[in-house]
C-alpha cells in the first residue's frame, strides 16, 4: 500500500504588465513519510515522470511527517521514516529540490509536520 496523489495545480500570478495576469501550472507530488521511496521519488516520479511527459516546469514535492510518540508502534509505517527528524527531511528534500531545478525548471519541497502534538 502506497500513498500517492498527484495534482495539477494552475495559480494566477502578477506579469510585468499590471493590467495582466500570468498563470503558473505546476504538479504537486503528495507523499506521506512511511513511503518505502520518499527519499528518491522527487526525481523518479515528480521530474522523471509527470514533469518529462508533460512538459510541466514547476514541481512541488509535499511530504507529510506524522512521526510521533502516538503513533503506535505496531503499524509498520512508524518504522519507515527514512529521516531523523522533520528538519532533516525538510533540509535534504530542499536541497534535492534545488539540484533537480534548472533555468527552466523549478521544484519546491515542502514537509508539512502532521504529527499528532
Amino acid at each position: 500500500y502506497t500513498t500517492l496523489f498527484r495534482s495539477h495545480v494552475a495559480v494566477a500570478v502578477p506579469s510585468s504588465d499590471p493590467e495582466t495576469m500570468d498563470t503558473i501550472t505546476a504538479i504537486v507530488e503528495v507523499k506521506g513519510i512511511w513511503n518505502a521511496d520518499v527519499a528518491q521519488t522527487m526525481q523518479t516520479q515528480l521530474v522523471d515522470r509527470y514533469l518529462n511527459e508533460t512538459g510541466i516546469e514547476h514541481g512541488l514535492y509535499v511530504v507529510g511527517w506524522y512521526a510521533c510518540p502516538q503513533w503506535d508502534p505496531e503499524d509498520y509505517r512508524s518504522k519507515r521514516n527514512p529521516f531523523a527528524s522533520l528538519a532533516e527531511a525538510q533540509g535534504r528534500l530542499s536541497a534535492q529540490a534545488r539540484t533537480l531545478s534548472n533555468q527552466t525548471r523549478d521544484i519546491r519541497a515542502l514537509v508539512i509536520n502532521a504529527a499528532l502534538r
